[in-house]
């Protein structure tokens, strides 16, 4: 799975993750919509603080192993274009 960050091929559709709590894919987290929005940036400007203090820490993903931030960086593209492409903003 791990080789997979590294080429464009497009994230399966409707892929069900097998870690996924089924109880929690259809509910919401947040109040509205903008508030989602806003704590999404929030955690990615997080992320991205973490890693320029971290540069070369890898930290564990359930599916693909250990990430460094660059594979972080792919993952994080691969799934954006993915939900882009999910609700037709690509």
């Amino acid at each position: 799975m791990h080789a997979t960050l590294y080429n464009y091929k497009k994230f399966p559709k409707d892929y069900a993750f097998p870690l996924a709590k089924k109880s929690a894919i259809n509910t919401l987290k947040h109040e509205s919509l903008e508030v989602a929005k806003e704590k999404l940036m929030e955690a990615r400007a997080a992320y991205l603080a973490y890693y320029e203090e971290n540069p070369d820490t890898r930290n564990n993903h359930p599916v693909f192993g250990a990430l460094n931030s660059y594979e972080w960086w792919l993952l994080e593209r691969k799934h954006l274009n993915h939900h882009f492409e999910q609700f037709d903003l690509l």
